[in-house]
């Protein structure tokens, strides 16, 4: 099977020249973590932007610079195998598609793969053979800003919630964040010395230049503040295209394995992904 056969031909994207508030307008409106940015009026890709790019540089405006200027790439024509491997390689989930003279043409993301792997109605192997060895998770009551950090620094894409109790009790995806972004702005001063010291006609003034910037940054709220996402849960024993369909169905890249009073661990799409589709 190709690219083509199973990538969004309708991609959301930036433009380039445009600045972060734009990038945070597409992100939003389309519900997307990241997007391709392409060269106005040529459409040619020019880099990729995700909130990882807008955290990391928050204090730079122009989308230019925010950009990963080395984006992941894959053309239609080639087999799904290899999209499989650029996602994996690049960290992102959703990877552009262009063609010959280097135009957008399409993405293709760790759900179009996915949907592959349901169309395999053949595939009866039990979802306990791809549970997890760890994944992140925190404490509903987490500050939002430690809760990213969290996510993070396990290298996840979604964080799992516990409640009091520490029952899993929903989970958030990178966008879930990127909603609460806010932008602070801060001044910083810097002395300007005109003169030579000791000259007679040095007054002793030290004229100052405040300069101002904007930065990303999380507002002082808890995980229990933000809308959870629902954890949707299979039975042990599960097969594989079944558990799929409840990914799937619910819009989740993670499904859990066990019970509503208690699982056993987590199965995510990246991981079937690469199993099931990179020989």
């Amino acid at each position: 099977m190709l690219v083509k056969d199973v990538m969004n031909g309708n991609p959301v994207y930036v433009e380039v020249p445009s600045n972060r508030r734009t990038v945070l307008s597409v992100l939003l409106k389309n519900e997307v973590s990241s997007a391709p940015v392409i060269r106005r009026g040529k459409n040619t890709l020019a880099g990729i932007i995700s909130i990882n790019e807008l955290m990391s540089k928050s204090e730079t405006d122009q989308t230019a610079l925010l950009m990963n200027n080395k984006p992941p790439k894959i053309r239609p024509k080639d087999p799904i195998q290899k999209a499989a491997k650029a996602i994996i390689k690049s960290g992102f989930r959703a990877i552009p598609v262009v063609d010959d003279e280097g135009k957008l043409v399409g993405i293709v993301s760790v759900e179009d793969l996915l949907s592959r792997i349901e169309s395999e109605s053949l595939l009866t192997d039990s979802i306990d053979n791809y549970l997890a060895d760890r994944f992140a998770s925190a404490w509903i009551g987490t500050p939002i800003a430690i809760g990213y950090k969290i996510m993070k620094y396990a290298a996840s894409d979604t964080i799992t919630l516990l409640d009091d109790s520490g029952k899993a009790s929903g989970f958030l995806m990178e966008f879930d964040f990127l909603r609460e972004l806010e932008e602070e702005y801060s001044s910083s001063k810097s002395l300007i010395q005109a003169s030579s010291e000791g000259e007679d006609w040095d007054w002793s003034v030290a004229p100052v230049l405040y300069m101002g910037e904007k930065s990303l940054t999380f507002p002082n709220k808890r995980l229990s503040d933000l809308e959870a996402r629902k954890l949707p849960v299979v039975p042990s024993g599960t097969p594989v295209r079944q558990a799929v369909q409840e990914m799937l169905k619910n819009g989740s890249p993670q499904v859990a394995v066990g019970s509503e009073r208690e699982i056993d661990g987590l199965v995510f799409d990246i991981d079937l992904v690469k199993n099931l589709i990179i020989p």
